[in-house]
């Protein structure tokens, strides 16, 4: 199967291989973890690729209440196994979405998350190890909270914090079909809304908070948890070691 960094579907705007990434060991390798929006309309033929791609497990990090709304299409398929590891209740959910989204800072927001959602960090970690196989992990547009898994993963790996803020940044371009769409329906005030924007600052001080404040991002998933034995089973799955030709 060939290797892609967006996977060509349908169904899915911001769905993407996060292989091809440089680290002090190697590169990391396709095919492993692939971050998400959520697969809620896929059609056949998305079925069909990701099967061909090898897709074993699926961890869907939305409320119950997300989930119930809007369902995950391959939460049902028998193919493949899904699990839910949800970070917010309905009170923080609400808490993101709010009406005044021109007061809210998503790089706050998020720094805010590092340090009191650290038993969800640990839950998706373990659970992302444990897969062993491919798996995709998405939230609902897969900018927020799979940008926080996505980071965990990449900078655990020893993926440099400028290739984490690019890979994060992205997001709110092959998104904007989706916010487009809303805007013309009335969903949306303008396209310049920050609840759609994925700036590269708003990494860069989530990074620069983690880098003062815990060291590094493999210390600040011990202080979550992680054990350094699982980072290494982590990191010998995900990445290639350097071959020089």
């Amino acid at each position: 199967m060939q290797n892609y960094k967006r996977l060509p579907l349908e169904g899915l705007k911001n769905a993407r291989d996060l292989g091809g990434f440089g680290t002090p060991l190697g590169v990391t390798k396709f095919g492993v973890f692939i971050r998400s929006d959520v697969p809620s309309s896929l059609s056949a033929e998305d079925i069909e690729f990701l099967k061909r791609y090898n897709l074993k497990s699926v961890i869907d990090l939305r409320s119950q209440k997300e989930c119930s709304a809007i369902p995950d299409a391959l939460s049902q398929e028998d193919w493949l196994s899904y699990m839910n590891v949800p970070m917010y209740d309905e009170k923080a959910a609400k808490g993101v979405c709010t009406d005044d989204n021109e007061k809210f800072l998503w790089a706050d927001h998020y720094i805010r998350l590092a340090d009191t959602s650290k038993r969800w960090i640990f839950e998706v970690i373990t659970a992302l190890e444990r897969a062993r196989d491919c798996t995709l992990f998405h939230c609902a547009t897969g900018k927020d909270r799979t940008g926080l898994v996505s980071m965990a993963l990449l900078g655990l790996c020893g993926v440099s914090d400028e290739d984490i803020i690019a890979d994060y940044s992205v997001s709110q371009i092959y998104l904007r079909p989706l916010y487009e769409k809303m805007l013309s329906e009335g969903k949306a005030k303008s396209l310049d809304d920050p609840f759609f924007c994925t700036a590269p600052e708003n990494m860069s001080r989530l990074l620069q908070y983690i880098n003062s404040e815990y060291g590094d991002i493999p210390s600040y998933l011990n202080s979550c948890g992680i054990s350094n034995a699982l980072m290494d089973s982590l990191k010998k799955r995900f990445i290639s070691e350097k071959t020089i030709a």
